[in-house]
């Protein structure tokens, strides 16, 4: 078809690295596309022009994306393209979409029923609690989310649970085995896959026998995005795809490979290299999204990555403002400075606040910008999480202080009753419920006379002897943390009852895969009861309730569409907005404290890709923060801005610096200084010294060796850990 001027497939208007990956004609082709290049309007126009102009037939296309939303990105600017009719007889879709729609069309070829349905997380964690009540296991041991995670996991490997069972050496795992086997029974006499399902039996259907391979030379075409997310497992069903034809192309930035927790990683782009050694390679380095002084700060970030082929972002857009790096005093400050610039841009027209995107490494940070926020009457979301208060961990505790505030509050009770687990069953608390309907009396007054701490002629609540001492902890930690909140500060009864009730051991069985990052948002319910600290102790509990309650019904902005949007840097991933803030840019941050350890390299590059991610979200205007003090449950620690900001040329930003006497802020300043008030270059650092880290408390140092190009220095703490730091990047300050 030829085009015409009002043609939207206008191969005129791509740049020639665009045009190039575009027109690639058959073979492998890897698409190396930075932030803001315009990959999706590469790949959509390459399966256009694959139809329109090469004559293929669109069913035999296959286009995959990781979220449903970039699929319905793909689709509707494919219509434009090709128009709806061809657009719908493309494959395009999730790995998991998919996967579902070849076992839809020859399901008896992958050995599964006709009709199976497909189970979520919650479908499986329900099945994983019947199989272990069947098996008579104890589920405080097996508990239902983190067992179903890990069969997930060793189902991923592509084991089953005889292999797992015959490899396996500890009396836990071989349970396992036992709960996975009934799990893998009760799905399969139901007729139902779970997400894993999906993909080891699609993959079934690209891998196995012969007569089994109905797909396997189907498409003609393979297109691939976010290449360096995809797992071992994904990559498999992708060569399952495109062996046959061998032409696939993949889209995918090993600057942006930021989920290596998942499986994914820029070592995907190195096996596609490896396994593929004839295909094209094309660069795409022309970004359309920023100003050229926002990438240059984002390119003198990853220039030292180790082994990292040079590259560099250029910008189409006209120059702009230099990014700030601006030094305040605390994490406060840092939070007031960040809503002071966003309404004196909305009042100068700069910028709205629905245009202003606030980034940080960890949950726990939102809270004080969040805080910020609200005192000014500005709404905000926060992509992927709940608000600090609305947390499960946070709304944990704060029912505990609310019971220990007033013993009659029934949901504050029922909340903590068995949290963490206490043996309190359903059929306990209907009785205590029950019982206290009948006798006037609260819930509280029901346990205490279900445990005999009432004695009275009424006839208790009739409660399992399990629950009765479950009970009774829960009485005697609420009678104890009540005693240290009339006598103490706040935090000491907070204190209390978190080790009490063991509530990061808690965290960490029901919630493995983010359980530091609620254990960190629990620190920072700490640093808010420290705040009341100047009051009397029979009044700060009172105060501290009260201004939760008002915090959490604080009314925002009633324009939704004019909320400042809120998110941890893994989830800026496919975000722009004018303007961007990075907040918390210190070591023991970014990067991360537990990066900064023994043989962590990766960890810690990969931490600097998260940097550039967020560096890259920025189209006009870049805030990139850092304190000089923060506070980590407990007194405030000295911090030192993240090294990967000290690799950038002063040239590159416009600097301010805190006097920390005044807590003023200057102009500007050549570099932002080094405020640790103690040496810690790895020349002045021997054998013998002792010296403090930020996370890992104070040590000495027993070996300074060359690793590398920098230098290792290892330490042993004081708590019984010796770890290897890297001078470059450890927070260590002599003592």
């Amino acid at each position: 078809m030829p085009m015409t001027h009002d043609d939207p497939l206008d191969l005129s208007a791509l740049n020639p690295e665009q045009f190039a990956a575009v027109t690639h004609g058959a073979g492998p082709l890897l698409i190396v596309a930075g932030p803001g290049s315009g990959k999706t309007r590469v790949i959509t126009h390459r399966i256009a022009w694959l139809v329109r102009d090469q004559g293929v037939d669109p069913g035999r296309i296959l286009g995959v994306t990781f979220t449903n939303r970039a699929a319905r990105e793909m689709v509707s600017r494919l219509r434009d393209l090709i128009g709806g009719l061809q657009a719908r007889q493309l494959w395009v879709g999730t790995f998991h979409q998919l996967c579902v729609r070849m076992l839809r069309i020859r399901p008896e070829l992958a050995k599964i029923p006709n009709r199976f349905v497909i189970v979520d997380e919650n479908d499986q964690r329900q099945i994983v609690r019947r199989v272990t009540t069947g098996l008579r296991l104890d589920p405080r041991v097996y508990l239902p989310k983190e067992t179903q995670r890990e069969i997930s996991s060793h189902k991923r490997a592509r084991l089953t649970p005889a292999q797992f069972a015959d490899q396996t050496q500890t009396e836990y795992d071989i349970v396992l085995a036992r709960i996975w086997e009934a799990y893998e029974a009760e799905k399969h006499a139901a007729g139902a896959l779970d997400f894993d399902d999906i993909l080891i039996v699609g993959y079934r259907l690209l891998a196995g026998p012969a007569s089994a391979r109905l797909f396997h030379k189907k498409f003609l075409h393979t297109l691939v995005d976010e290449f360096q997310d995809v797992d071992d497992l994904q990559y498999d069903l992708v060569r399952g795809w495109s062996e046959a034809s061998g032409n696939v192309a993949v889209v995918g930035d090993p600057d942006q490979a930021i989920y290596s927790w998942r499986g994914a990683g820029a070592h995907i782009i190195d096996r596609f290299r490896e396994d593929h050694p004839t295909l094209s390679e094309v660069e795409l380095n022309t970004n359309y999204r920023s100003t050229q002084e926002i990438l240059d700060v984002a390119n003198a970030v990853m220039l030292p990555t180790p082994g990292r082929k040079p590259r560099e972002l250029v910008a189409v857009a006209p120059n702009g403002d230099k990014p700030r790096l601006e030094q305040l005093l605390n994490e406060g400050d840092e939070s007031r400075f960040v809503v002071e610039q966003i309404t004196t841009e909305e009042r100068h027209g700069t910028h709205q606040p629905r245009e202003v995107l606030v980034l940080y490494r960890t949950h726990a940070q939102s809270r004080t910008v969040e805080e910020a926020l609200l005192r000014e009457s500005i709404g905000y979301r926060i992509i992927g999480a709940p608000r600090f208060y609305e947390r499960e961990e946070i709304r944990d505790l704060i029912a505990y202080l609310r019971l220990i505030w007033n013993s009659a509050d029934q949901v504050a009770f029922l909340r903590v009753v068995n949290t963490p687990r206490r043996g309190v069953g359903k059929k306990s608390l209907l009785a205590l419920t029950q019982w206290a309907a009948e006798h006037d009396r609260n819930l509280i007054e029901a346990a205490m006379f279900a445990v005999d701490r009432d004695a009275s002629s009424i006839s208790p609540p009739s409660v399992t002897r399990r629950a009765a001492n479950g009970l009774r902890r829960l009485l005697e930690v609420l009678d104890r943390a009540r005693e240290i909140q009339q006598e103490q500060p706040l935090a000491a009864a907070l204190k209390y009852v978190i080790e009490e009730i063991q509530i990061r051991e808690h965290i960490r069985r029901v919630h493995p895969e983010d359980a530091e990052d609620r254990w960190e948002n629990i620190q920072e319910l700490l640093i808010v009861a420290e705040r009341y600290s100047d009051l009397p102790p029979s009044a700060a509990l009172e105060a501290f309730l009260t201004d939760v309650a008002l915090f959490s019904e604080v009314r925002e902005s009633e324009d939704e569409h004019n909320w400042v949007t809120l998110a941890t840097i893994h989830r800026a991933k496919g975000l722009e907005f004018p303007a961007v803030f990075v907040i918390g840019c210190e070591d023991g941050l970014l990067p991360h404290a537990r990066s900064i350890s023994e043989d962590n390299t990766d960890q810690i590059e990969e931490e600097r890709r998260l940097l550039y991610v967020a560096i890259t979200r920025a189209e006009r205007f870049l805030y990139l923060t850092h304190t000089v003090t923060r506070t980590n449950s407990g007194p405030a620690r000295i911090r030192e801005l993240s090294a990967f900001l000290t690799e950038v040329p002063d040239a590159l930003l416009k600097i301010r610096a805190v006097d920390p006497q005044s807590g003023n802020r200057g102009r500007a300043a050549e570099r932002v200084p080094r405020l640790n008030g103690a040496e810690s270059s790895p020349d002045t650092t021997v054998p013998g010294d002792r010296v403090e880290h930020q996370t890992f408390g104070r040590g000495t140092v027993i070996d300074v060796r060359d690793r590398n190009g920098d230098t290792e220095i290892t330490v042993q703490f004081d708590t019984g850990n010796t770890k290897h730091l890297r001078a470059s990047l450890a927070p260590l300050a002599k003592l």
